[in-house]
């Protein structure tokens, strides 16, 4: 979809400006929208000239490479992706890469100069993660995707029970190296409920990690970890959110019978958003649970609409939103 956006954009800059009609595909999205320019060439053209690029502001987190001996912490590492995927879509103006997007490359060989291409951005964030015992060390690097050079690089070293100052700190590098006056926003972030303790937090992430398998074994397996999470912290809202997944996934997949799993995870989504009702995850997997289980797609669609209102990079709110459109009979979407 970048490159498809990019062609457009040099086709209606050049050869097509005088084009009566006009195709874009909106970021973040994948249906094209249709304009009528009139006869005359089309005004956006030159005000693109004067206006900062929407590539200006947007990035892309590459997954964070796991250094460590152990290939069990490739869980930790992909957590940690997701939270400042998370963390840095908050900020205003700021468009970040999906995950789905940016998780293609892990693992693989990239030059930063065709990851950007693909991904249509002009910055990258990668980085990597050294853990041993209970000691973290995180370095991570932005790169200009232009001429493939370093912005800044830090690293970060500190206790796992640090590890949320982690995220803030480099969001924070992260949004004074693209320039206030590109942004509009001082430097900060947006303060997010989090577990008590680090104990919680790794079995959260842990549990994602098997979750996204999308296997009976792997749902299992996180049911456990976020479960677990859950015991620790029952404040911890995303893990109860997670519970509630879980028990959807097994449900619909037939590995459970559906008349046990569903209202099971009824119940874990309502009480994962009266644990914290600004969690865009909680208001996704109750929203799940209305349109798989109770079949109240009104009230579906409201709750996904909420959770990409509340974090425009869930990409699983995404998905299920279109579910939600297309299962919808006699209403225009």
């Amino acid at each position: 979809m970048g490159r498809l956006r990019s062609k457009l954009r040099a086709y209606y800059s050049g050869p097509g400006a005088m084009d009566r009609l006009r195709i874009e595909v909106p970021l973040g999205a994948y249906v094209p929208a249709f304009t009528n320019a009139g006869s005359v060439a089309y005004a956006g053209v030159a005000a693109a000239v004067t206006q900062p690029a929407v590539e200006s502001q947007r990035i892309a987190v590459l997954p964070i490479v796991n250094m460590s001996a152990d290939e069990e912490n490739q869980y930790f590492c992909d957590g940690l992706t997701e939270e400042l995927i998370n963390h840095l879509a908050q900020i205003r103006h700021l468009r970040v890469v999906a995950r789905t997007s940016s998780f293609q490359f892990r693992g693989a060989a990239r030059d930063i100069r065709e990851v950007g291409r693909l991904l249509d951005v002009s910055k990258v964030l990668e980085g990597s993660v050294r853990k041993s015992g209970n000691r973290i060390r995180a370095t991570v690097q932005l790169i200009n995707v232009a001429d493939g050079c370093h912005l800044w690089s830090e690293r970060y070293e500190s206790d796992l029970s640090e590890i949320f100052a982690i995220h803030e700190n480099i969001s924070r590098t992260v949004q004074r190296s693209l320039q206030r006056d590109i942004l509009g926003d001082p430097p900060g972030s947006v303060a997010t409920k989090r577990p008590l303790g680090i104990d919680a937090y790794s079995e959260y992430l842990q549990g994602r990690f098997q979750w996204k398998k999308r296997t009976e074994a792997g749902l299992r397996t996180a049911l456990d970890h976020f479960t677990r999470a859950a015991r620790m912290d029952p404040t911890f809202a995303r893990a109860v959110s997670g519970v509630a997944d879980c028990y959807l996934m097994l449900g619909m997949s037939a590995a459970e019978p559906p008349d046990t799993c569903m209202p099971r995870a009824a119940e874990a989504a309502r009480q994962a958003l009266q644990l914290d009702e600004l969690s865009a995850e909680t208001h996704a997997s109750l929203a799940a649970v209305r349109n798989c289980f109770e079949w109240d797609f009104a009230a579906a669609e409201q709750g996904y609409r909420r959770a990409i209102e509340l974090d425009p990079q869930l990409c699983d709110g995404l998905s299920l939103a279109w579910a939600v459109a297309s299962r919808c009979p006699g209403q225009e979407r």
